[in-house]
């Protein structure tokens, strides 16, 4: 059996944004090299490589501090347990506390690293992004001798460091990029017919997998035609538009394409039409190609294919606008289902200018889930009953919601992703983050042992993106690929306020604060001691609207004033998430790089109960004294 279909298509989503710019802009991503270094208390950070420029549109509404904060902690509680527990392996085991590869058995690429590198730049993580560059140059190798899937790994590896690229300027990245790429090449140049193999073998070039779905052989041509770009080698894009002519160019008399070939002799193997995968993002890169790369013959294809599937396969039950399967030949139905995955194609749909339609199709999904707890991983569109009560974190719904809110300002698409964000956090979270729902119909659902690396490119960067307003991107003028990794848009600026990864050194002691006995429980208690690297003496620092959250690097949770959170010597602990402002501190500077943290609840400041080593962290009235100062030194 095949990758995607072991995988049941996990990483089928898609996001696009309406654009200005026809040519793909890289002016700004000079090769800086070096790994992107923590922003300083003192307002360092990233430097800024380009041009100020216009966050944020004046046409939708404003952020919401409140819950682009919640988000950015839902985030952190996840990466810091992969952080913990399976750092460098592509996937976490959130219930079990492991991790696995999903690519190569016993072989480490980091994908949930490399998924998560432009998420972490947008949330300005910025000290978890060194670690994150840091491991890419220190231990990401494909000279493998194992088939890889060249589909996946373009779109999550090739696409994941190119937004971190386009995030960071780091060369590293794109020289990985590029060597992957340059590895997978051979199963588009050794085919017959130009449309890739599914398989190559990273190390011999070796190619395997001659049946191939469409969004396999079509959904590349952004990632690699950007790679062209960026070094100047047209053989990347050359590639990628043969294998997309080569579909195109076997459309049926009615203009429909099929579900796959055989890329070997280019004769269809499944003659279904279809918008659901395997089929989904190959109309997606048509646009994109003509979107991003200002390809106007890709924007033909994408137009005839349309109004193909307008004709023929626009279906309705109930009121509500579907999409059905049908023989590519002939135009009979053979089927009337839907998979969640092709909720995407409301965006689709809007950006190339069938607005109205967009709306209406994500309209029927917003229907469907009104029936469910999660989005089925299939539903039967005539009586919306789920056909799988699976739920594998997927994106597609809130993608749309976010694209579609970006393109017309309407509120009601932030209300139906906060509806989601709600179903998210009630039924997928576990203490270590969260994870695939394998049945959302028992109380509570069962949780599958797995979450996806997909979810730290899409879910949480699309949730985010909808309530920050952040000057990271650009919210006019942006493109995020079919993973959600982005590509144009990242303002390279430096975080507006504390943020990065720091040991706190307090200034009359020298001991550093850590949490009591390195526990990833609730309550466990704060104290100071001397410095040791371990993870439980580092925390990250996020600020929203002026107030900022101490995160442990170990166990995800946050400072915590314990018990009276008003009272004077009440101790610190770490305590899991709760949104209360008892999790919340003001850093002010005080003379020789100190800074002195106040709760934002109490007004009392962090201090320390006595000098020796395994004294507690307490809160205090403000004294001005030197065992109530902190240093903040990034790590």
């Amino acid at each position: 059996m095949a990758l995607s279909e072991r995988t049941g298509w996990l990483s089928r989503r898609a996001l696009l944004r309406a654009a200005t710019l026809t040519g793909a802009t890289v002016a700004g991503d000079t090769l800086t090299g070096g790994a992107v270094t923590g922003a300083a208390i003192a307002g360092a950070g990233l430097a800024a490589t380009w041009p100020a420029t216009p966050a944020f549109s004046a046409t939708l509404g404003p952020g919401d501090p409140v819950l682009a904060s919640d988000v950015r902690q839902e985030f952190l509680t996840a990466w810091t347990a992969y952080r913990r527990l399976a750092f460098g392996r592509d996937e976490l085991h959130p219930i079990s506390g492991t991790g696995a590869e999903f690519f190569i058995p016993g072989a480490p690429l980091g994908l949930t690293i490399v998924e998560s590198l432009d998420t972490l730049f947008l949330m300005e993580l910025d000290g978890e992004l060194t670690a994150a560059i840091n491991w890419i140059s220190g231990n990401l190798n494909f000279n493998r001798n194992a088939n890889m899937h060249v589909f996946e790994s373009i779109i999550r590896m090739v696409g994941g460091l190119l937004s971190g690229f386009h995030a960071t300027g780091n060369a590293i990245l794109l020289t990985r990029a590029r060597d992957l790429a340059d590895r997978l090449l051979p199963a588009f140049t050794r085919s017959p017919t130009g449309m890739p193999y599914r398989f190559v073998n990273l190390a011999t070039g070796a190619v395997s997998g001659n049946v191939v779905p469409l969004a396999e052989i079509g959904s590349n041509i952004t990632e690699l035609g950007w790679l062209s770009q960026l070094t100047g080698d047209p053989k990347y894009l050359t590639a990628a538009k043969n294998a997309m002519r080569a579909v195109f160019n076997r459309r049926s008399p009615l203009n429909l394409l099929g579900t796959s070939l055989n890329v070997d002799t280019g004769a269809w193997v499944d003659q279904t039409a279809r918008v659901d995968p395997p089929v989904d993002s190959f109309f997606e890169y048509l646009w994109d190609g003509f979107q991003f790369l200002g390809d106007t013959e890709l924007k033909g294809w994408y137009d005839t294919l349309t109004a193909a599937i307008v004709a023929r396969l626009t279906d309705s039950s109930a009121g509500r606008l579907w999409f059905r399967q049908v023989n590519m030949n002939t135009g009979a139905v053979v089927g009337r289902t839907q998979s969640e995955l092709t909720a995407f194609y409301a965006g689709l749909l809007a950006q190339g200018g069938d607005l109205a339609r967009g709306e209406s199709y994500h309209s029927s999904w917003t229907a469907a889930l009104a029936q469910h707890r999660l989005p089925p991983e299939a539903i039967d569109y005539t009586t919306l009953g789920a056909l799988s009560n699976q739920y594998q974190l997927r994106p597609e719904y809130i993608d749309s919601a976010l694209f579609l809110w970006l393109a017309t300002g309407n509120e009601v698409y932030r209300s139906r992703a906060l509806d989601m964000w709600n179903r998210q956090k009630a039924h997928c979270k576990v203490a270590r983050g969260y994870a695939i729902v394998n049945d959302m119909t028992t109380t509570p659902t069962t949780k599958g042992d797995l979450t996806p690396g997909y979810w730290y490119s899409e879910n949480m960067k699309y949730f985010y993106l909808m309530w920050s307003a952040t000057p990271r991107f650009n919210y006019t003028t942006n493109y995020l690929t079919t993973e959600g990794n982005v590509l144009r848009g990242i303002n390279r600026v430096a975080a507006p306020a504390a943020t990065g990864t720091f040991r706190l050194v307090n200034r009359a002691t020298g001991l550093v604060m850590e949490v009591n006995a390195s526990s990833l429980n609730d309550n466990a208690a704060v104290v100071i001691r001397a410095n040791s690297g371990a993870a439980n003496q580092t925390w990250i620092v996020t600020t929203t609207a002026g107030a900022a959250r101490l995160t442990c690097s170990l166990s995800g949770k946050l400072l915590n004033v314990s018990g009276s959170s008003t009272t004077s010597g009440a101790g610190l602990v770490q305590f899991t998430n709760s949104g209360s402002t008892a999790q919340q501190w003001t850093v002010s500077a005080v003379a020789g790089g100190f800074v002195t943290l106040a709760n934002r609840r109490s007004g009392l400041v962090v201090g320390i109960a006595a000098t020796a080593a395994g004294s507690g962290v307490v809160q205090q009235a403000p004294d001005g004294s030197t065992g109530q100062q902190w240093q903040l030194v990034a790590v």
